[in-house]
Order: structure tokens, then C-alpha cells, then sequence
């Protein structure tokens, strides 16, 4: 017995110009299917408690990843990199960067003609807030 890969289990042939083409897929299905198996977004979860905001939480995750890689010097991230990385919408990234930058954790400088915005990550900064995060975490276990 031999199956007839061009055919649904319901005998119906499968989306092509003829018979003749091999099978393809329904771009919205297809498109489905990757989306299902994209890169996952990280967000550390210590900076979730620090940042007070997942969208802040996960810029910040994906900037210390970056900022490793370029040793703490200014970074240039396009918004368009951060909407397609982390999902996060122009606004949502203003509002993450400001939040960010209003608790000491984030630099932001403009540089260029045309203007182009880089940032860097205020480690000093984030180091402290994660140690008192680490205190009220202990006060809290040996409160208990």
C-alpha cells in the first residue's frame, strides 16, 4: 500500500497550482508554525524586583546580554531590533527606557548627524539595587 503524500487525511489535495506540484503549506499556517518555534524572550528574574517593570526588566536583560559583549561601552540598539527581539512596541520601549533611566540603571546619550540615541547600562547601579534586593530577601526568609 502506498499513501499519497500531496492528499489530507480527508482525501482533499493539499494547496498547490496541480497535482502535479509537490505539496506546499498555507502561508498563514506556515507562518503560525515558525512563529510557534521563535526565540524565546529571557528576562532575568531578579530584574523584574529591581525594575518594578517586566517591559524595563527585559530591556535590561537585553541590554546586559549586549553590554558584555561590547564590555560596558555605549550601545546602539534600533527600536526596530527591540520590537522584533522582545515584542515591545516603540511606546512600550520610551516608557521601559524612561522608567529605566528615572532609577539610575540606564545612560542614554544622542550622537551623529542624523541623531541616533545609544545607551549603556549603570552597573555600579544595578549591582547596589540587586544586593539590597538580596537583603530584603534575606530580612524576609529570616523573618519567617
Amino acid at each position: 500500500m502506498t499513501w499519497d503524500m500531496r492528499l489530507d487525511p480527508f482525501g482533499n489535495l493539499l494547496p498547490g497550482a496541480s497535482y502535479d506540484d509537490p505539496p506546499g503549506m498555507d502561508p498563514a499556517e506556515q507562518e503560525f508554525l515558525l512563529s510557534m518555534f521563535d526565540t524565546p524572550i529571557t528576562i532575568h528574574r531578579s530584574f523584574v524586583e529591581v525594575c518594578g517593570d517586566l517591559g524595563a526588566a527585559a530591556l535590561l536583560s537585553d541590554l546586559s546580554t549586549l553590554g558584555h559583549e561590547s564590555s560596558g561601552e555605549w550601545i546602539e540598539v534600533p527600536q526596530q531590533d527591540w520590537i522584533q527581539r522582545l515584542g515591545l512596541s516603540r511606546k512600550q520601549q520610551a516608557t521601559a527606557r524612561r522608567h529605566l533611566v528615572v532609577k539610575g540603571l540606564l545612560d542614554e546619550q544622542l550622537t551623529g548627524v542624523p541623531p541616533r540615541l545609544h545607551f549603556r547600562i549603570v552597573w555600579p547601579a544595578l549591582e547596589a539595587a540587586l544586593r539590597e534586593q538580596a537583603v530584603r530577601r534575606t530580612a524576609q526568609h529570616v523573618g519567617q
